[in-house]
This record gives C-alpha cells, structure tokens and sequence, in this order.
C-alpha cells in the first residue's frame, strides 16, 4: 500500500469510529428513528399480492383462449395455491432454446413460467408485475398429454 492511499485508510476509519461513538451519545434520536423504520408500510407483502394476482390472471387469460371449454373446470376451481410459478431468466439454456424456437416471441425483463394441472403458460410481461396490475405482453401455452393406459401398464 502506498503512504497516501494507508493514511487515507486510516483517516476513513477513525471517522467511522467516531460516527459511531456519536450515536451512543443520541439515544432518543436512534430511538425516533428505530420507531420510524418499524411504522413504514410493508411493501413486500403488497408486492406479493400483486404479483399473485397478476400471475393468477394471466394464466386463465392464457389457459381460456388456447382451451376454450376444456379447461373451464379447472379454471373456476384454480386457486393461488394450485398455481406452480417459476421466474424465467436468459440465463437459463431451456429459456433461450424457447426463444431461439419461438421466434414470435421477445424476451423482455419479467418472465415466468407458470403451471396448474396439466397445463403450462409462459408469460412476458412489459413492466414489473410485482408492481403493477397488468395484462401479459405475450404468452404461449400448452397442455400436458395424459399418459395412455398402454405405456403406465409397460412401467
């Protein structure tokens, strides 16, 4: 380490020692404060409501118009619960061979895969569901075949 850079190091880290020692010094004000940070509205909670509704309506929008009549049953009875979601994420070598076979589809910043009973929606949404009640930018769904009494005997 060179002289100026160590006698920096040194002079940040008496500062940070004194900020420290200070505030033992104002109990009332880490009091106020402390009370403050405990009183704020949990955002998170309300993050998560919103991203399961948002979820929650995409995948019956998505599931009604590829199926229409077969899945209504599903649909009505399908609770958040029920409901499997998965965030989507470039990284992922099955997210990019979706892209790269379903060239109609953009990837964009907010994808999820989502799954009740034997069907499967990917959705793409424009802004943070998280954050926002939306609409899906895109989907893409499928239906799960069942397996045929033939090859269930076979196993």
């Amino acid at each position: 380490m060179r002289p100026r850079s160590f006698t920096l190091f040194v002079f940040c880290g008496a500062l940070f020692a004194t900020a420290v020692a200070g505030s033992e010094d104002e109990p009332l004000a880490r009091e106020f404060y402390n009370g403050y940070l405990d009183q704020l509205p949990v955002e998170h909670a309300r993050n998560e409501a919103t991203l399961q509704q948002n979820l929650m309506q995409s995948f019956r929008r998505a599931v009604a118009r590829s199926f229409p009549g077969e899945s209504e049953q599903l649909l009505q009875n399908l609770t958040p619960e029920d409901l499997e979601t998965e965030r989507a994420t470039l990284s992922s070598p099955y997210v990019r061979g979706l892209f790269r076979e379903m060239q109609s589809l953009r990837p964009g910043p907010y994808m999820w895969f989502l799954a009740a009973g034997r069907y499967r929606v990917f959705v793409i949404y424009r802004s943070d569901p998280e954050r926002f009640v939306q609409a899906e930018t895109a989907s893409h769904s499928i239906r799960l075949e069942e397996p045929s009494g033939d090859e269930t005997a076979a196993e």
